[in-house]
């Protein structure tokens, strides 16, 4: 990564390059050229888009951010509506940023917390407005980021009962495609016996149901979602340096994708947890890398504008007004936002081109998007002025598949697609052919789809008295039965199982004169 001048950012926000964890060159105190999520890349081909959905369980986002408030989610129907009536019949009155869920709430209310406003800024901080940070599906400055749902489930520090099962299910029903959690349930020992326990309540709990339903039904209904399924996203747990590798839920839950931390030294974060559960690493911060004086080896991104709140220390409070609302913080809560933004940077280039994937088959592509970072654990780390130590080879097959690439993922899914746009077909005919059984219309899929890794087509029309459908040889061929419009879904199944589906629509028009013309 060479060292840029500031007009060579791709982006004009100023604290764009002290964010280290989007573009690494090497030059602050203990940071490795390249420990980061080679982001800049990742931008030449897609920035985010709005039609993407992340809800933040956690804290409440501070949704009147000046950094973050142009790519809030927004409840059109409770906005335009009547205050104090559930314009939108979804169980949920004025729930207009998403839901306060706190056992203290439970309305429409989002009370601002610094832990999810963090997070949030990480993943969709609004790009190229002249202020603040960067946002990894932020967009392009055009109103086009990626939506920040949220679904507050921290209120009241005194009540530890978080209805975090209304979330996952209310994330699901109101267009949310990533779910991004950085929580847990931590131990007071770490022992063998206190892990079991927790593994056997979790998978009987409403919250796994939860969980699971939202992985199930997400997208699923809407024709035009880029997923069918969501994607649950967790911070593996900041107990490493104390239980060594110690698995936490619900991030150790096969079905979510559990991130462990780095430093910006390719290592791992001192406090990270490390287990067989964990499925992929992202920056996470360690400010024991900072420079002298500063917090800058923490991850940098939106904070309240509030001084009574303590960001690890008083240095960081010094300053803030409503408009230095930025931040440096550490933890398997700040990688996770790396892998839920790089998830709908993912999400967003799908949708541009058009296409479907199972959330199956996108989880799988994400988690192959990752460099090896075993070669990087050996030896000692040392932190606290040399006070603390943790040995790298206890970390070994134990922070996930690598380390993620988000220009990687993006070259995946243009290799997988073959970064062609779905067509639009118009089928003509002829009033004589509505009795026949001859197709009019064919779509060659090897266009379409990465035709030798594909052992069957299928596809379906939503429709089937406007067009009839059969695919043979890799041809699509169509039967228009009478006019009107409809759905064409071709679900291609690779030789290892996975299906990727896409869609297209086929208008079916009347033709009665030689010379071709439309009635």
């Amino acid at each position: 990564r060479p060292v840029l001048s500031p007009e060579e950012y791709p982006f004009k926000d100023p604290g764009l390059p002290q964010q280290w964890h989007y573009y690494n060159d090497g030059s602050l105190e203990k940071a490795v050229e390249g420990a980061d999520i080679n982001l800049f890349k990742g931008w030449e081909i897609n920035t985010g888009r709005p039609d993407v959905i992340v809800a933040v369980v956690d804290m409440g986002v501070q949704y009147d951010h000046p950094d973050l408030a142009a790519n809030m989610w927004i409840n059109e129907a409770e906005m335009n509506g009547t205050e104090g009536v559930d314009d939108d019949d979804n169980g949920y009155v004025d729930d207009l940023y998403g839901w306060n869920f706190a056992p203290n709430y439970d309305s429409g209310e989002i009370v601002p917390g610094y832990h999810g406003t963090h997070i949030a800024g990480t993943i969709a901080a609004v790009n190229n407005n002249g202020v603040g940070v960067c946002g990894i599906a932020g967009g392009s400055g055009k109103n086009d980021g990626v939506k920040i749902m949220s679904c507050q489930i921290f209120g009241d520090p005194d009540k530890r009962s978080y209805p975090t099962e209304d979330a996952f299910r209310y994330a699901a029903d109101n267009g949310a495609l990533i779910c991004q959690c950085s929580y847990g349930y931590s131990y007071s020992t770490g022992s063998r016996d206190e892990m079991e326990a927790m593994r056997q309540w979790f998978m009987n709990s409403s919250e796994k149901a939860a969980i699971d339903y939202f992985i199930a039904n997400a997208g699923k209904n809407d024709p035009d979602s880029p997923i069918e399924g969501g994607v649950v996203i967790f911070a593996a747990g900041n107990d490493g340096n104390l239980f060594r590798d110690v698995s936490e839920y619900p991030a150790s839950y096969e079905a979510v994708v559990s991130v462990a931390a780095m430093g910006s030294d390719f290592l791992p974060a001192y406090y990270t947890c490390y287990n067989d559960g964990v499925d992929i690493t992202a920056p996470g911060g360690d400010l024991y890398n900072s420079s002298l004086g500063t917090d800058n080896g923490g991850v940098l991104s939106t904070i309240l504008s509030d001084p009574s709140v303590t960001y690890y220390d008083d240095e960081r409070r010094q300053g803030l007004t409503d408009s230095n609302v930025y931040g440096y913080m550490q933890g398997t809560s700040m990688a996770c936002p790396h892998v839920s933004g790089v998830a709908a940077l993912g999400l967003s280039y799908l949708s541009q081109l058009g296409y479907r994937m199972t959330a199956d088959a996108y989880k799988k592509l994400l988690l192959e998007s990752v460099h090896p970072i075993d070669s990087y654990l050996t030896g000692t780390k040392y932190y606290d002025e040399g006070r603390q130590k943790i040995l790298l080879d206890e970390y070994k097959g134990k922070m996930g598949a690598g380390y993620l690439d988000a220009n990687l993922l993006l070259e995946n899914i243009k290799v997988a697609f073959g970064e062609k746009t779905p067509p639009r077909v118009t089928a003509r005919i002829a009033n004589r052919l509505l009795k026949t059984d001859t197709p009019t219309s064919s779509v060659a899929l090897a266009d379409y789809f990465t035709d030798d890794a594909v052992s069957q087509y299928d596809a379906v029309a939503n429709d089937e008295s406007v067009v009839r459908v059969n695919v043979s040889d890799g041809v699509l061929r169509m039967l228009p039965k009478k006019v009107g419009q409809v759905r064409v879904t071709v679900s291609a199944r690779g030789f290892e199982g996975t299906v990727v589906s896409q869609s297209f629509y086929v208008t079916v028009r009347s033709q009665s004169n030689s010379a071709d013309g439309w009635l």
